[in-house]
């Protein structure tokens, strides 16, 4: 029997009435969550549902939008629970309520639509920095691998001029040195230069060779108590710079942001992969404290006094002496995240790692799943259940394309890359390196080739470079033909290349540079109130054991096409090849209550029949009071094979034979061969 409940408490219900439940299926959107729903709901006006929903006059009276909605709302049918959610009422009249239920991951939308990653509540806990020479993706929150930025501390500082030295290659330190008249020696040991630099930066260099969580020899990051003068010249001369950055490892990201929402993360491929549970996200904020020390002299700028008004002083406050920089505060994991909503973040990860998540019906539980693991697994047979025939749509035929959203902020990126796509075709087969590439003996005008030692595409064609004439100082113009550089790797990737239509596959993620070791420039963020926000784009890296991080394992590549690694290759082929070419279906399905409990717990898995192999999009069944309708099923068949009737299907030995004579008389010539 069909039942609604409202925290518990059932409604009284009309027999005639019946509803409509679809359900969806995660694996197959990249672009949003589906949510299940209920439409056609019809809750009969009775004491019993008006005490539970209020009167419709008052309803009507009261209600200050186009809709009432009424969490923890729950459809069973003999107790078995087939949706829970919100019960949205839209219309009432004297004779019934008129609504839809909204499922729980429905309502996990509509709750973060526009939560940000960083409005977590568990992200603003303070937290003490635990130094250590590892750190464990399964045990550690976090962990602090080097990354090579020269730009951290850009625009952060003062310029000032130093002088460098470096030795005089005309010094002897003979007796020599002192005769110049005729030799070009001369008796100054080092020559002198001077340069602009901005104090931080310089600091930065001299302190830690522009590594962000730079290493003390024993593996745990460098994080030294260090004082100077307040001045650029004694900053850039004494202070110790370091950037400290702790990197939240992706899995703990996870599942702190489905606790924040009410729900338990239990199945979880990326915790249980050898590879991909050491993902890490990249962040460019410096917990260092940072403590300007204030002198006794007050320095006063006055104001100017208008008639009769009384001038208060713009500008008030001392002189710093001193700036400390140490690391004994605490701080705050809302500023190890970027920025960006946690609709787009989840989503990104699905496209990025080809998983996917399923929240379990009726219950607050989220999974994350391999979508590749729907395509090797069994199939489930639903034979028995079966009605009808199939309804062939048209097989699709489409590329598939996966990009990546780089982070402008990365000069890596804004000064060494572009965007080629208009440009593959003209592309041809990798080389190793650069031996190899000047060995084509044929290239032709404009074709590309990618060095995969280098990560960069370079193309042959003609170009013109400045020169200056050694004799006359003039600038001159020469034209060269030869291989040139044209972008840095990282480009999108294309699956089934070159069909008409193009399907995208979108991601907020974008990659990191460094074959050997995480390199970026990019501005970073420190806790002083001083600079303005510097944002920064998801990124993960693969962390790699004692403080060490790149985009790749020997497994895979955080790039849509390194040969043998990238992502299509090691995460998407089985399900790129199948959703490529996928082919439209329907059919129909007669379910038990306790089968259709099933479909709903496993609606993402791969099922079959005689004719063949299939996959669910969505499946919609209609509910009457008393009896469970006929389930329609839209999907996309893996492989389709029409049935084939054999005359063991009609006939056995010592049944009457009910077919014509032309049959009968094949089946006795193939006995009689």
């Amino acid at each position: 029997m069909l039942e609604f409940y409202l925290n518990d408490k059932p409604f009284l219900l009309d027999r005639t009435k019946s509803v409509r439940m679809t359900h969806q299926n995660p694996a197959c959107n990249v672009t949003e969550f589906p949510g299940d729903v209920t439409l056609g709901i019809e809750v009969p006006v009775n004491d019993v549902n008006n005490a539970l929903l209020g009167y419709p006059g008052i309803f009507e009276n009261n209600r200050k939008s186009s809709s009432r909605e009424y969490p923890d709302f729950e459809i069973r049918y003999s107790g078995v629970l087939l949706m829970g959610g919100t019960l949205i009422i839209t219309n009432t009249s004297t004779e019934s309520y008129s609504g839809w239920l909204r499922s729980d991951v429905g309502n996990l939308g509509e709750e973060h639509r526009e939560r940000k990653v960083n409005e977590s509540p568990s992200f603003n806990v303070a937290k003490s920095f635990v130094n250590k020479a590892d750190y464990n993706p399964e045990s550690d929150e976090y962990g602090c691998p080097r990354v090579y930025n020269t730009e951290f501390f850009t625009d952060k500082g003062e310029k000032v001029t130093i002088t460098l030295s470096a030795p005089n290659p005309n010094y002897t330190g003979e007796w020599l040195s002192t005769i110049t008249l005729w030799t070009s020696r001369d008796n100054n040991e080092n020559i002198y230069t001077a340069k602009e630099v901005e104090d931080l930066t310089w600091a930065f260099l001299n302190s830690a060779g522009y590594f962000v969580n730079y290493k003390n020899p024993d593996g745990t990051i460098k994080t030294p108590v260090s004082v100077s003068a307040g001045g650029p010249e004694s900053i850039a001369k004494d202070l110790k710079v370091h950037a400290v950055t702790p990197m939240l490892f992706l899995n703990y990201l996870l599942r702190t942001i489905f606790f924040d929402a009410g729900f338990y993360l239990d199945k979880n491929f990326l915790a249980d992969h050898p590879d991909l549970k050491k993902l890490i996200l990249y962040n460019n904020f410096d917990i260092t404290q940072v403590q300007y020390v204030k002198s006794t002299t007050q320095v006063i700028i006055p104001g100017t006094s208008h008639g009769d008004v009384e001038a208060y002083p713009i500008t008030y406050g001392f002189d710093v002496e001193d700036i400390r920089r140490d690391y004994e505060k605490d701080f705050y994991y809302k500023d190890l995240v970027p920025q960006v909503h946690i609709k787009d973040l989840l989503l990104g990860i699905q496209n990025y790692l080809n998983v996917f998540f399923f929240f379990r019906p009726g219950r607050k539980i989220c999974d994350i799943i391999d979508r590749e693991s729907i395509l090797t697994d069994h199939a489930i047979d639903l034979d028995k259940w079966f009605t009808g025939s199939w309804n062939m749509g048209d097989k699709l035929d489409v590329t598939l394309k996966f990009t990546f959203d780089h982070d402008e902020k990365d000069l890596m990126f804004t000064e060494y890359w572009q965007n080629i796509d208009d440009l593959r075709q003209k592309e041809k087969a990798p080389v190793m390196d650069w031996n190899e590439l000047e060995s084509i003996s044929s290239a032709e005008m404009e074709e590309i080739r990618f060095i995969k030692s280098q990560n960069r595409y370079v193309q042959w064609k003609v170009w013109v470079k400045t020169e200056q004439d050694p004799h006359t100082g003039n600038d001159l113009q020469k034209k060269y033909i030869g291989w040139n550089h044209l972008t840095d790797g990282f480009q999108n990737g294309f699956f089934n290349y070159l069909k008409d239509d193009i399907e995208t596959i979108p991601t907020v993620f974008g990659p990191i540079s460094g074959d050997t070791r995480a390199t970026v420039r990019q501005k970073g963020n420190m806790r002083s109130e001083m600079f303005s926000y510097e944002s920064f784009k998801p990124r993960l890296l693969f962390y790699h054991d004692n403080n060490e991080a790149t985009y790749k394992t020997e497994n895979i590549s955080l790039d849509w096409e390194r040969e043998g690694t990238g992502l299509i290759q090691s995460r998407w082929l089985n399900w790129a090849r199948f959703w490529c070419n996928r082919q439209p279906v329907e059919c129909k399905m007669h379910f038990s209550l306790n089968q259709l409990d099933f479909m709903l717990r496993n609606i993402y898995k791969k099922f079959r029949t005689r004719e063949g192999e299939f996959i669910i999009e969505s499946m919609e069944t209609e509910f009457g009071l008393d009896q469970i309708g006929i389930t329609t099923i839209k999907g996309y068949k893996i492989n389709y094979a029409p049935i084939v009737y054999k005359l063991t299907d009609i006939w056995k030995i010592n049944d009457p034979i009910w077919i014509d004579d032309t049959i009968r008389d094949d089946f006795d010539w193939i006995l009689l061969k």
